[in-house]
């Protein structure tokens, strides 16, 4: 059996812990996750946040060279290049992805995939 445990630790100190094998899960809202500032930033799915992989050094490396490069085409292209964007990709998931492009510029400060100016 392959137990997963993920945890975050939020700006007040309070903690919230994931474990798959666990029966008691604590559920999190969508509007406490949104208005809770985590440290390092969370995923939220399914009722439950998620801890992000941050990555070592060759994982930061290529993000890195992914935006740079999509950043030297963007007039070209008519694109903008975010790092660690909130994405919402369902009604119940939000994912910070490492470099998110979107066509053109938005206002929007959480990103709704499945819309055709987002690209996660």
């Amino acid at each position: 059996m392959t137990v997963i445990f993920l945890s975050c630790t939020r700006e007040d100190g309070r903690g919230y812990a994931y474990n798959d094998a666990m029966a008691n899960v604590t559920a999190v809202s969508v509007e406490e996750y949104l208005t809770t500032d985590y440290s390092p930033d969370c995923d939220y799915v399914d009722d439950h946040i998620e801890e992000r992989n941050l990555g070592e050094r060759p994982h930061s490396g290529l993000q890195t060279e992914f935006i740079v490069y999509l950043g030297m085409r963007r007039e070209r292209w008519g694109i903008r290049v975010w790092t660690e964007q909130r994405v919402q990709t369902t009604a119940t998931r939000f994912r910070i992805p490492d470099v998110c492009v979107t066509l053109g510029t938005t206002d929007e400060l959480i990103f709704r995939k499945g819309q055709p100016e987002v690209f996660a």
